[in-house]
């Protein structure tokens, strides 16, 4: 699929120069410490693959509506679907353990969830409800609370000494949302919760959806049920509507599942799989969000068209203090009032790009609205105006795009009301890595790239899933792209786009799997050609040039890339294809792309492909250094989630691209549509899950390599590692994945893998959730054992896949495991 450079709003990015440096550090600075252990929790807690009899790493979608039962009356917890289910549990379990709490419920939407609250008054009952809220929360209370018979009043929150005046024999309910919606005021919950209990059988709600459990954790300042609407921050890809709420009372608990089975509110379980696949990143998403909308506020608050920021992480915001004593910062969503009318508010929000004009919020992509004619416009009019939701009040929902990118967006939207005099805001902070930057852009094009709204009929934001096998023609011959699906499909082309544009590439396809690129790439190749392979190739390309590209009289010798003298030497008449790995796989060798390319191409019909999988485009970019092809398991890093088995290919060269473009189709190794989704989703979360990766990794290597248990390590990060001066030059740093030699035999490295408990002991990698393996018996066992003894693929070389957990309790799981091994060697 082509792609073009992408442009923001038509213009070409401009430098601006700063008047005045933002500290954001220092902004982000007297906020809560974030949750102990929360990535942890939110990759295992509920995952445990021993409930599954197949032993999944990750837990399988379970569609099945009935469920076998041993006896009449009998059975193994479930019966029917909308009373229980096992992706749902898992998804409840995991909820559960974030918020701190014992229970968890889920429902069809947020809203689903505030109803079935709702259902659990009756007649006569009184709620009291905060002033300013959600808009269908509002409408929700107004239009059948109301009709039932009870009893609501809408109160300002920030006075408690006017909330007690409210609290009637009858109150039953406390609800409140804090920050609150739109207008962003601060409750403290701890202090309502105290009052409200002071009365028996007040129940106090609060709607945590705004800043999720990593940043407000309500239960423990004494609400009794915190709600969300999952569809926000804690999904974060805005393509799942669903809501949850966590409590810790049993007897609240009971009732609210009977309510939830009762009333069928109930979600689907696939969209219980996505939102707990998305939980995975919600540490990391939160803490790009909280980093990017304190920039876009600092930046606002200091604009000349702009009348006033109202962001709870602001000194400026009046709640701030309590903002600081009950959170951890605040997320990506805020509101401003720009100096102006409904018409200067409609032009600014319509010549956005890069912030696209839509409802909703907490999704990967940046949101804007107008919340006075939107979000919240079923508020009575006169409540509006009371309140201060005016139609000069912007609610912006801040994603994860590169900040630079979203200021230049709002600075033309700005100029576009003729009322701006250009400056910038953003912290650019010192870089104090001695790698490579990482890509300018690069989050921006992950988010944006091929995913116009306007190449559907719907404007959907979030691309379609478009699983048609074959599609209308307008004439015989003539369609409008499309034909057949394994020849082109629209969210195939969706991704593939995406790809191509985070590589810099021009063209980019998608497989069925890594090795399915590989073979597609072998079929360039005729019968006595000649490749020249990397001598440390991952298991499976060894295998397949061994066994199917010689078997096809292809000739096939493997080098080691590091010695470029030999390189050269082993270069023949009849050689077509250098393939190669940097990093290599298991042994992290360091190949100098640049210098093996521009060898390559003495030789006019040599091509050079680099299998790109264990660093992706946000750490290495093979095509700006020489090479004519990256390859990618997408399976790996790229999607993240270990649960989509795909690869990929990216070129600039046209003639290679319509030669294998033909071969895709012809040869029919083509992924899903859904899979292609899948895929597409996760890149949305690429930078941050890599930078996540990264930090993780080069801790426990430096860990490992202070390690009395512990022979090498190999980490292209370390200053030990012999390539290490071609990493600095070539990378933005090092992936999660690399090994170490333990000090001991096939026993010692076994039983520290069967120790450990948080890395898994399974084959594959790049996905959240950290996992462990002996390549020798696992993933190069069908490398022949003279060419692993040679290379040093012995039974003590340990692979690990360090994933997004805390990086302490990862630290905690290796030391338990080497005490095993260190007392059972002792015996």
């Amino acid at each position: 699929m082509a792609t073009n450079n992408m442009t923001i709003n038509g213009h070409n990015k401009v430098e601006t120069s700063s008047t005045n440096y933002l500290d954001l550090n220092g902004d982000l600075d007297g906020f809560l410490e974030p949750p102990k252990g929360f990535a942890t929790l939110a990759i295992h807690a509920g995952q445990e693959p021993e409930q599954w009899k197949s032993m999944a790493v990750v837990p399988p979608i379970s569609l099945s509506t009935t469920f076998k039962q041993f006896a009449p009356a009998k059975h193994s917890g479930f019966e029917y679907s909308r009373s229980g289910n096992p992706t749902r549990n898992v998804l409840e379990t995991c909820l559960a353990s974030l918020d701190n709490g014992k229970h968890a419920l889920t429902f069809s939407s947020g809203l689903g969830a505030t109803t079935c609250i709702l259902t659990s008054l009756k007649t006569g009952d009184h709620i009291i409800a905060g002033d300013d809220l959600y808009g269908g929360t509002n409408r929700l209370f107004r239009n059948l609370a109301l009709p039932m018979g009870i009893e609501v009043d809408f109160i300002d929150y920030t006075h408690l000494n006017v909330v007690e005046k409210f609290i009637k024999p009858n109150t039953k309910l406390m609800w409140l949302e804090s920050p609150t919606n739109p207008l962003m005021k601060v409750c403290d919950i701890k202090a309502l919760a105290t009052l409200a209990h002071k009365y028996e059988g007040v129940v106090v709600v609060v709607d945590n959806t705004f800043l999720t459990p990593y940043l407000q954790r309500p239960l423990d300042l004494g609400a009794d049920i915190v709600a969300y609407s999952l569809t926000k921050y804690m999904n974060g890809h805005s393509d799942v509507v669903m809501g949850a709420m966590v409590m810790n009372d049993e007897k609240l608990y009971d009732r609210l599942k009977f309510l939830q089975n009762s009333t069928g509110i109930v979600p689907s379980p696939f969209d219980c799989y996505q939102v707990n696949r998305s939980l995975k990143t919600l540490d990391i998403r939160m803490e790009k969000h909280k980093r990017n909308s304190m920039i876009i506020a600092k930046y606002l608050e200091g604009h000349p068209m702009v009348e006033k920021v109202l962001h709870p992480g602001l000194k400026s915001h009046p709640q701030y203090d309590i903002a600081l004593r009950q959170t951890g910062g605040h997320s990506g969503c805020f509101s401003f009032y720009i100096k102006g009318d409904y018409e200067s508010s409609c032009l600014f929000l319509k010549t956005l790009e890069v912030f696209t004009l839509a409802e909703s919020l907490g999704g990967y992509e940046s949101l804007a609205e107008l919340p006075s004619v939107m979000t919240h416009a079923s508020v009575p009019a006169e409540q509006r105006s009371q309140l201060g939701i005016t139609d000069n009040l912007i609610r912006v929902s801040v994603g994860l795009e590169d900040p630079e990118d979203l200021i230049q967006d709002l600075e033309n939207a700005f100029t576009a009301i003729k009322k701006l005099q250009a400056a910038s805001y953003l912290e650019i902070n010192g870089d104090l890595d001695v790698f490579l930057p990482p890509p300018k852009g690069f989050a921006t094009r992950a988010i944006r790239a091929g995913q116009d709204p306007e190449q559907w009929k719907s404007l959907a934001i979030v691309p379609p899933i478009s699983m048609s096998t074959t599609f209308k023609q307008h004439a015989p011959a003539q369609h409008g792209g499309f034909e057949y699906s394994r020849s082109g499909n629209p969210t195939r082309n969706v991704l593939e786009e995406c790809l191509a544009s985070i590589e810099g590439a021009k063209y980019g396809l998608t497989f069925s799997s890594g090795l399915g690129v590989t073979t597609c790439i072998l079929t360039l190749l005729k019968s006595g050609d000649h490749i020249i392979a990397g001598d440390d190739l991952y298991g499976g390309t060894n295998r397949l040039f061994r066994n199917v590209a010689v078997s096809m009289g292809i000739e096939v010798d493997f080098i080691d890339f590091c010695d470029l003298e030999a390189v050269e030497k082993s270069i023949k008449p009849n050689t077509k294809m250098m393939w190669l790995e940097t990093p290599t796989n298991p042994l992290l060798k360091i190949c100098d792309i640049k210098a093996l390319s521009t060898i390559a191409h003495k030789y006019p019909e040599v091509f050079v492909v680099v299998d790109n999988t264990f660093m992706t485009p946000y750490l290495q970019r093979p095509l700006e250094l020489g090479a004519d092809i990256v390859a990618y398991s997408l399976t790996k890093y790229m999607n993240g989630h270990s649960d989509v088995v795909m690869g990929a290919a990216t070129i600039n060269d046209e003639k290679l691209y319509e030669r294998l473009k033909y071969l895709q189709n012809a040869t029919g190794i083509v992924p899903s549509p859904f899979d292609c989704y899948q895929v597409n989703r996760s890149l949305k979360t690429l930078d941050i899950r890599m930078e996540k990766h990264k930090k993780n990794a080069m801790i426990i290597a430096k860990y490992l390599e202070a390690h009395p248990m512990v022979e090498k390590v190999l980490h292209p990060g370390l200053k030990s590692h012999p390539q290490y001066d071609i990493a600095l030059r070539q990378t933005g740093g090092h992936s999660g994945v690399f090994s170490f030699y333990i000090k001991g035999d096939y026993e010692a490295s076994s039983l520290l893998l069967k120790t450990l408990k948080l890395f898994t002991l399974a084959e594959s990698l790049g996905g959240y959730e950290s996992l462990a393996e002996i390549p020798s018996v696992m993933t190069h066992a069908s490398v022949p054992p003279e060419q692993r003894a040679q290379l040093g693929i012995t039974d003590n070389l340990v692979r690990i896949s360090v994933g997004l957990e805390d990086v302490e309790d990862l630290i905690q799981d290796l030391e338990s495991a080497f005490i095993v091994v260190k007392k059972h060697a002792s015996k």
